[in-house]
């Protein structure tokens, strides 16, 4: 639900902010999608290596604390 209208300033103040950003972003786009495009499937890899880590670390924690809990 909107409960906020913006003014015109907020307007022209986000649009000014927004070009700001806009135009330090685009000189290297091009290099940088590459880069990412490159390295996408190492970084998704990467997860599926490190995910099951995290959860079993998670769970030995879990069992940990209810172990000292429970005695």
């Amino acid at each position: 639900m909107r409960t906020h209208t913006m003014t015109t300033a907020e307007g022209m103040a986000a649009g000014a902010l927004g070009k700001g950003r806009a135009a330090r972003s685009g000189k290297n786009q091009v290099p940088r999608n590459m880069i990412l495009f490159f390295a996408a499937p190492f970084i998704g890899l990467t997860y599926i290596i490190v995910l099951p880590l995290v959860a079993f670390g998670a769970i030995g924690t879990f069992m940990i604390t209810a172990a000292f809990a429970a005695g």
